[in-house]
């Protein structure tokens, strides 16, 4: 299929999504179409960076990496603004009406993107997708109802009940145990020489883990920032979306310019590898042998030099 396709499909379902968020007359289709925007939004991010690795070599791709980082966080405090703006004079409506008018701007400029051939021989982890899928949802629907469904308990608004227990942690529960047999599943399969859906070497060595899991508490963070700060203000202050818009424009503005100044400052100031720690059995070792020195029993063994002239000298 390749990436320029698969780029142009995900950014057709995004518009899609906007027009069924536009003609929504119930809630389950608001969420119905919130589900297809962020299925969408989960791979135009891959496909962009494919895309820039595709059409992009030597400095130019690092710095068109660096860039969509900066558009992201200026996209941000756009949408902030625009759509709180709009928000609180039009209505909530227009704002996806932009949203798919974007989507359309976006599609017809893709077609001067240089197309890729897919890779015939790759063949996609079906079992793979279901499991990490199905972890994940789970996992989103357990947390973000223990409160309603309850924590140990099932209360009265929750769907159904296990024993009386709470549906919210048995899907955590499974979950965790899907997602962890996923784990197990793409070993096995690239113990076989299968290709995986998603490459384990990323988290081989230490680095590359503190990498990861770093990146995982940074995204995850802002995230956080972005939907309850605004939540805060709007149903616990009582304010409008553009107040909200106001409100976190500080914080989009900084995550801004710290993205563009990364980009023009990487380069300088690349990170460097540092000196590897010695390991602690080792270092404890030689403490303890510099501090600690058990006493000598053939008493001092340093044997003093004689001069010639004593040397020669005859005793008494």
């Amino acid at each position: 299929m390749g990436w320029t396709r698969a780029f142009r499909l995900v950014i057709a379902l995004f518009g899609v999504s906007g027009v069924i968020m536009m003609s929504a007359q119930s809630v389950t289709w608001i969420i119905r179409a919130q589900a297809l925007a962020g299925a969408s939004a989960a791979i135009i991010v891959p496909s962009l960076v494919a895309l820039i690795a595709e059409n992009y070599q030597g400095a130019q791709q690092t710095t068109a990496v660096g860039s969509l980082g900066s558009a992201r966080a200026i996209s941000g405090v756009t949408a902030f603004f625009v759509g709180g703006a709009l928000g609180t004079l039009v209505g909530w409506r227009p704002v996806f009406g932009i949203v798919v008018a974007i989507a359309a701007v976006v599609l017809v400029l893709s077609l001067r993107l240089r197309s890729d051939r897919g890779d015939a021989a790759v063949r996609i982890d079906g079992v793979g997708a279901l499991l990490v899928g199905s972890a994940v949802v789970l996992l989103t629907l357990g947390f973000n109802n223990l409160n309603a469904w309850g924590v140990v308990l099932a209360t009265p608004a929750a769907p159904f009940s296990v024993g009386g227990v709470s549906p919210a942690p048995v899907l955590v529960v499974v979950g965790i145990v899907l997602g962890q047999g996923f784990f197990v599943w793409t070993r096995a399969r690239t113990a076989a020489g299968r290709d995986p859906l998603v490459n384990l070497a990323v988290l081989a060595s230490p680095q590359e883990r503190a990498a990861v899991y770093a990146m995982f508490l940074i995204v995850s963070m802002e995230a956080a920032l972005n939907f309850t700060v605004p939540l805060y203000i709007q149903i616990v202050q009582g304010r409008t979306p553009f107040d909200t818009s106001l409100a976190m424009m500080p914080f989009n503005l900084t995550v801004f310019v710290t993205a563009t100044l990364i980009v023009r400052f990487y380069p300088r100031f690349a990170p460097r590898p540092g000196p590897r720690p010695r390991p602690w059995p080792l270092t404890a070792d030689r403490v303890s042998r510099r501090v600690v020195r058990p006493p000598s029993r053939a008493g001092p063994t340093r044997r003093t030099r004689r001069s010639p002239a004593t040397r020669d000298r005859p005793g008494p």
